[in-house]
């Protein structure tokens, strides 16, 4: 007997899904084969069909948002997971790039820098007379950041990167350096789940950050996605967090016009309930 508590929550996410106007087409996900972050994960090899994969991960199937989709388990039929999404995520990279407004010689500080997406072409823009700081709590995606760097050097002189490990998802990492010693900072996504932790425990971590920044600097912070209802900091929620910080002057760039206000997505795994997910934003807070 399905408990009534997941008929309703099944029937809010179809209801909330189809007024976005996107088709919902899930078949044979009610099997719940795996499952990702479940227990059963322990037994779920990465790169199968149902379990996690990475982007260097050889996938069997189709690597998409972290899971491995296949014949039992085909790609879901919703924008998320689609090709123009991933060409999205270029355009948006190309957008922060523009907004991080990057010359030689500048000292930059890449937080929750992941595998070094956006990092290696900070590296390439300031040249070798820059700096950056790269930090992030997974050792995996920071192994794949020196991989990246690695690769990179062989083909062009890059700024010196420092790689800062950190302890906990509120460390910036940085607290040694002197006040006003950055140009720039960017963040991406480091706020997820946001309402999980205290407001007040962000509040301190971007006042810690933007201390490190010299008066005219940029911070910038991009969220891709939110989590609705529940989730992620909502623009104004963010942009308040920052006022509270005395971070300086805020202001929406514009994310791509194309790109649809509303999708959704498997965050738990392959057998979970879909989540309705909102269109994020780009901050440019100017100290």
């Amino acid at each position: 007997m399905v408990p009534i508590r997941r008929v309703l929550a099944a029937v809010a996410v179809t209801y909330a899904v189809l007024s976005a106007g996107e088709r919902v087409t899930r078949p044979g996900y009610e099997l719940r084969a795996w499952w990702y972050g479940d227990a059963d994960a322990r037994t779920c090899v990465p790169g199968r069909v149902g379990c996690r994969c990475a982007a260097d991960d050889r996938c069997a199937g189709t690597c998409r948002r972290g899971l491995c989709f296949g014949a039992r388990y085909p790609v879901p039929d919703a924008y998320l997971y689609r090709d123009d999404a991933q060409h999205d995520v270029e355009r948006i990279h190309a957008l922060v790039l523009a907004a991080l407004d990057l010359t030689p010689g500048l000292r930059v500080a890449d937080l929750g820098a992941g595998p070094g997406w956006l990092t290696v072409p900070i590296a390439q823009r300031l040249g070798p007379d820059g700096r950056v700081w790269a930090t992030d709590l997974d050792d995996h995606a920071l192994a794949r950041l020196r991989a990246h760097l690695d690769d990179a050097r062989t083909r062009r002189p890059l700024a010196p990167v420092e790689i800062r490990r950190v302890t906990a998802p509120r460390d910036t990492g940085l607290d040694d350096l002197a006040p006003a010693s950055l140009d720039r900072v960017l963040m991406i996504n480091v706020f997820g789940f946001g309402p999980d932790r205290p407001r007040a425990e962000t509040v301190s971590f971007l006042a810690r950050v933007c201390r490190l920044v010299r008066p005219g600097g940029r911070v910038l912070y991009h969220q891709d996605w939110l989590r609705r209802p529940e989730g992620e900091y909502p623009v104004d929620a963010m942009r308040a967090i920052f006022r509270d910080a005395g971070c300086g002057r805020t202001r929406e760039r514009p994310m791509p016009a194309h790109m649809p206000p509303w999708s959704w997505a498997l965050p738990d795994g392959i057998a979970a309930p879909a989540h309705p997910m909102e269109r994020g934003y780009l901050l440019e807070v100017t100290r």
